[in-house]
């Protein structure tokens, strides 16, 4: 069996460039759409590199739209239904 890196916290927002409350921020937002992250037995978050790229792909949608869309959007590509943001606005405004 592979061993897996695990990284806390402070080493994501390290990777990601964003402070450690933005990570844990966007773990709450993907948690209550239903992306399940590894836990100790003291309920601590542990990342994988597949978490990193999860919250690289919520930053690059987030670049485009609301954090909510941008997290059912990343949601929407996990399950493999990848979902661009919009390059054109809105034809109904």
């Amino acid at each position: 069996m592979e061993n897996k890196v695990v990284y806390d916290t402070k080493q994501v927002a390290e990777l990601l460039d964003v402070a450690s409350s933005t990570v844990r921020k966007y773990c709450d937002y993907l948690e209550k759409s239903g992306y399940d992250f590894h836990k100790n037995e003291h309920g601590h978050r542990g990342f994988f590199d597949h978490d990193v790229i999860v919250f690289r792909k919520l930053i690059e949608y987030k670049r485009a739209m609301s954090l909510e869309k941008a997290t059912n959007a990343v949601m929407a590509w996990e399950k493999g239904n990848d979902i661009a943001p919009p390059d054109t606005p809105n034809p109904h405004h």
